[in-house]
């Protein structure tokens, strides 16, 4: 015969377990969020993780959170890229907060944070944005590195590691490439100014030195003219010698041609008388 107090125990078991069964656990959440994970329904899946993480907090709800908000904005353009970045960063470092047993979990999220990083090395490296590059290709570095202390053995980390130090090198190259290249156009830059001085200057003395030459030819003229005025040196009056002999010999012409005609009209009108 079952006891009264038998029966209150199975029938207070009964309800804590049909009350357990109607609402989801953290656990099942998360079983939820991995089926839909798996299925390619990203989006679902992130709801579940969600609901997992709020009702217990776990590294693998997190991770769960990260995954599946990269796998929605891979056709994003990029400056949306880069804030769901910082979202899914922030959930991997969220999980990363919590205290785990479960280190190669540990390990994977830091390979994703490595990921993310390195990703983000490579759209800056599209927009030519070099240091931006280097900043996110060096702490991919330090995220796979920290993946490897914890799973020494994950050979896809090491590769993807020595990916983000050859990116580095890579873009030091170019730097020191282009710094080059500038520095070229530079010189060339400065010696083509040198020499359009240079010419510059050499026009500007050419033209100094034929102005002078101008100034010289037309004081030599002056003084030539000035030694031709001297030579018939002005009269009072204000007329010179030449001008005045001139003025002379054409007045003496003048008189002689009028003694001529006072001659000959004299000649002709004048009466002999015989001298006995």
């Amino acid at each position: 015969m079952i006891h009264t107090r038998t029966i209150y125990i199975i029938a207070i078991s009964s309800i804590l377990i049909t009350a357990c069964q109607s609402e989801p656990t953290g656990r099942s959440e998360l079983r939820l969020g991995n089926r839909q994970y798996n299925s390619g329904s990203y989006n679902k899946a992130e709801s579940h993780y969600l609901k997992s993480s709020e009702k217990e907090q776990s590294l693998e709800a997190f991770y769960g959170i990260g995954n599946s908000i990269q796998r929605q904005y891979i056709s994003l353009p990029a400056d949306q890229i880069d804030k769901m970045d910082s979202v899914a960063t922030q959930a991997y470092n969220n999980g990363l907060a919590v205290q785990t047993q479960n280190q190669l979990k540990k390990a994977s999220t830091y390979h994703n944070l490595g990921n993310l990083a390195f990703n983000g090395g490579i759209r800056y490296k599209k927009m030519q944005n070099i240091n931006e590059s280097n900043k996110k290709f060096n702490e991919a570095v330090d995220f796979y590195k920290s993946s490897l202390r914890i799973n020494p053995e994950d050979n896809e980390t090491r590769y993807n590691l020595a990916m983000a130090i050859y990116m580095i090198n890579k873009n030091k190259q170019e730097q020191q490439k282009d710094q080059q290249d500038n520095k070229d156009q530079q010189d060339n830059k400065d010696q083509q100014d040198n020499k359009d001085k240079q010419d510059n200057k050499d026009k500007q003395d050419n033209k100094d030195k034929q102005d002078n030459k101008d100034k010289q030819d037309n004081k030599d003229k002056n003084k030539e003219n000035g030694k031709q005025q001297n030579s018939y040196p002005q009269l009072k009056g204000g007329i010179d010698k030449k001008t005045a002999e001139q003025l002379l010999n054409a007045a003496q012409q003048d008189e002689n041609k009028v003694q001529k005609k006072v001659e000959k009209a004299t000649v002709g009108n004048m009466r002999f008388e015989k001298d006995w």
